[in-house]
């Protein structure tokens, strides 16, 4: 064909030629971020017209050129606001042409990316996105990916909580924090002790739920934590202690963490968090 993305998107004969414009795009992506948003867009069109056009089924090559494109598309889009309009519309088109898993011998990539999405949702069921976390999980672990499975049992977590199932929430999050644990992944470890205080505390247990904290605060001191991700974290825990704390009463010790949680905050930029928990001081 002259022109095989445009006279090819789903038939086997343009996958050389789609192959090679997909490669040329990831290698402009970091030069020229417009022009392959630009790219994207066009050739995501072609193909989505010709699939509404009447394709009775999807080749697993074209769902992959699906994703490949959809990749390239967050990674040169500048507006955040638009990567998340954007990773909103591809689920939607996904779950149009795959409405249950993907095959197994779809890449496994794709698989996850797909189950990420799926399960954080807004207009799925709690159920949907327990699922969706689920099979996460085991991706995850097909690939050893310990971090990953801790981070998708936190989200399984979340849903189970939503659905009552309140056993099976306190046993996913303690393996979050096991993994967590054994893969060094400090701000998963924190946000599992989180959700594991919480459940002793709805079950009516806060003096539970305060020591694990408060354990946790002594064994991870702020000026040994890493990066972004751990401080948030551990200013959340800080956020937990001082409600905990003035729940019992007690002004001091609400004073102390939520001046750390405060300072956390700041340090990380999340000046709005800063300012909300400052006001309460």
């Amino acid at each position: 064909p002259a022109d095989p993305l445009r006279e090819c998107p789903t038939d086997p004969a343009g996958d050389d030629a789609w192959s090679a414009e997909l490669d040329r795009l990831a290698a402009e992506v970091d030069r020229n971020p417009a022009a392959v948003t630009a790219s994207v867009d066009e050739l995501n069109d072609i193909i989505l017209l010709s699939l509404s056009a009447g394709t009775d089924t999807v080749r697993h090559e074209v769902l992959h050129r699906l994703f490949t494109l959809h990749r390239l598309q967050q990674e040169a889009e500048q507006d955040p606001v638009a990567v998340t309009r954007n990773r909103a519309t591809f689920l939607d088109t996904v779950n149009a042409l795959v409405p249950g898993d993907m095959s197994a011998t779809t890449p496994l990539e794709d698989r996850i990316l797909l189950n990420g999405y799926r399960s954080t949702a807004e207009d799925a069921t709690p159920q949907q996105r327990l699922n969706a976390a689920q099979q996460l999980t085991h991706l995850h672990a097909g690939r050893g990916d310990r971090r990953g499975m801790a981070e998708a049992l936190l989200r399984a977590g979340e849903e189970l909580q939503k659905l009552s199932r309140m056993a099976e929430m306190y046993d996913t999050y303690q393996r979050a924090l096991n993994l967590s644990q054994d893969v060094g992944a400090t701000d998963i470890r924190i946000w599992a002790t989180i959700r594991l205080a919480f459940a002793q505390y709805i079950a009516g247990d806060k003096m539970t739920a305060t020591q694990m904290l408060l354990d946790q605060d002594a064994e991870l001191p702020v000026e040994h934590l890493d990066g972004e991700k751990d401080k948030t974290a551990m200013a959340e825990a800080k956020v937990a202690l001082a409600n905990l704390f003035s729940e019992a009463g007690d002004r001091d010790g609400k004073s102390f963490f939520l001046t750390q949680a405060v300072d956390l905050f700041e340090e990380v930029g999340q000046a709005d968090s800063a300012a909300r928990y400052r006001a309460q001081l």
